[in-house]
């Protein structure tokens, strides 16, 4: 695929004008158009900016077109492959698991919606033979220590509030006043009617009643990732 068709595929998904695409993603109109002229771009400078787009695609044009299309995308290895050693028996199933950000203002309900292009993956991690799961998030605060610190990664998958397990790990948001907020903690029974209790392994950080009715989305932790 040529530079020209790319550029041309990622202005078209956004829907913007291509002076309105170059201010965007930093340049000017008559760089654009010399990119074109050309045949050619700053790939940095688009998976920069283009963030829902595959660094791959925009280099080569091979591959998905968008990071969530990578998600489905799950692969058979050997088991023996880190060893430098073929083997056609013993493979193991390794899935694409989309990494989301939690500095973006990215939403549970949407990384938990299949295909959304609200919530902005950052990158996919993989783990072997791991159960079916719906994505995988930074933790940002000590609220889980000395379990699970700031730079450790948490994999969920969706559920609903007719399945829950007490004294597991759950991903909590609820919406008010057309703004989302994300819970985590261990899921613990309330002495409140109709709410949930997550609770923090820290001491120092508080326990957090949520109603049910409250709750746009959740989702039960089913693995982590320590970061050392």
């Amino acid at each position: 695929m040529d530079k020209t068709t790319i550029l041309n595929k990622i202005i078209s998904y956004y829907n913007l004008k291509p002076a309105d695409f170059a201010s965007f993603i930093g340049v000017t109109p008559q760089v654009l158009t010399n990119w074109k002229r050309r045949n050619s771009y700053d790939p940095e400078k688009l998976y920069t900016k283009c963030i829902e787009f595959s660094p791959q695609w925009i280099i080569s044009g091979d591959g998905p077109m968008l990071k969530s299309e990578y998600q489905d995308q799950d692969i058979l290895i050997s088991a023996e492959e880190d060893s430098g050693h073929y083997s056609t028996s013993n493979q193991i199933q390794i899935r694409n698991i989309p990494l989301y950000s939690p500095h973006t203002d990215n939403s549970l309900e949407e990384m938990l919606k299949k295909g959304s292009k609200k919530a902005i993956i950052d990158n996919f991690i993989r783990i072997p033979d791991l159960s079916k799961c719906d994505g995988a998030i930074y933790i940002n605060d000590d609220s889980m220590q000395p379990l699970l610190k700031s730079g450790d990664v948490i994999v969920f998958k969706t559920t609903t509030t007719n399945n829950l397990s007490w004294g597991k790990m759950y991903l909590v948001e609820i919406t008010e006043n057309n703004h989302h907020s994300i819970f985590f903690g261990n899921l613990q029974k309330s002495a409140l009617e109709g709410h949930i209790k997550l609770t923090k392994e820290n001491p120092l950080h508080k326990s957090t009643d949520i109603s049910l009715a409250k709750i746009k989305a959740i989702a039960i932790v089913i693995s982590y990732i320590k970061s050392d």
